[in-house]
């Protein structure tokens, strides 16, 4: 009891630790708690991080102030209505930057590619209530067992996500942008600009083959 404590005063401490010293201690800390890490991490103070053991994080990625990154399966009693139950493991590949105040909840499983950027107010769910199935609430107590539905997101090579979009279990294809406060749960195909709810594409983001490097 007494060694947990002092664990989650000392990542409490660490957390919001400014400048260099700052720095230092967050990718000497986080580091050694994610699943995999490589060089050259950023994580900006306030940034929260819950299921460390289920994150694998490639090389300069950049977590940015007040970002949430959740990871890890759905509890075993979780009562599970769509999808599997989803392998809780959040994959961000290299030079990826997740902006101020994004939230990645991967208990579906989350996997980013190469690249990514997440502007400010980003958000990326793989694992949420069926309103269809809460007749009580989403609270889980005594004989009340609520729906969960668990939708995996996949994100490809050099994909931007503009201000406040919602990302909720779907596929974007390399190459994509989205524009800002879009709602992404449908698959999106490689290459294109995005908008709207649900969001569709709109036309090509670059002049060459979706996929392709301009």
């Amino acid at each position: 009891m007494l060694r947990r404590l002092l664990f989650h005063v000392s990542e409490d401490l660490i957390r919001g630790i400014g400048g260099p010293i700052g720095y230092r201690l967050r990718r000497f800390w986080y580091s050694r708690r994610f699943a995999s890490c490589g060089a050259e991490l950023i994580i900006e103070p306030d940034v929260h991080i819950v299921g460390a053991e289920h994150m694998h994080l490639e090389d300069n990625v950049w977590l940015d102030r007040a970002s949430v990154l959740i990871a890890g399966p759905p509890r075993k009693t979780a009562r599970i209505v769509a999808g599997t139950r989803g392998d809780g493991q959040l994959k961000i590949g290299r030079c990826c930057h997740i902006g101020i105040g994004c939230v990645i909840q991967a208990h579906g499983g989350v996997c980013i590619g190469d690249n990514f950027t997440a502007s400010a107010g980003a958000k990326v769910y793989s694992f949420s209530n069926d309103p269809r199935e809460c007749r009580a609430g989403t609270v889980d107590y005594g004989q009340n067992s609520p729906g969960y539905r668990v939708t995996p997101v996949e994100i490809g090579r050099n994909v931007w996500i503009g201000l406040d979009v919602l990302v909720i279990g779907a596929r974007i294809g390399n190459d994509c942008f989205v524009r800002p406060k879009s709602i992404v749960s449908r698959d999106l195909p490689a290459g294109h600009i995005a908008d709207g709810n649900p969001a569709g594409p709109l036309r090509l983001r670059f002049n060459a083959r979706p996929g392709k490097a301009p």
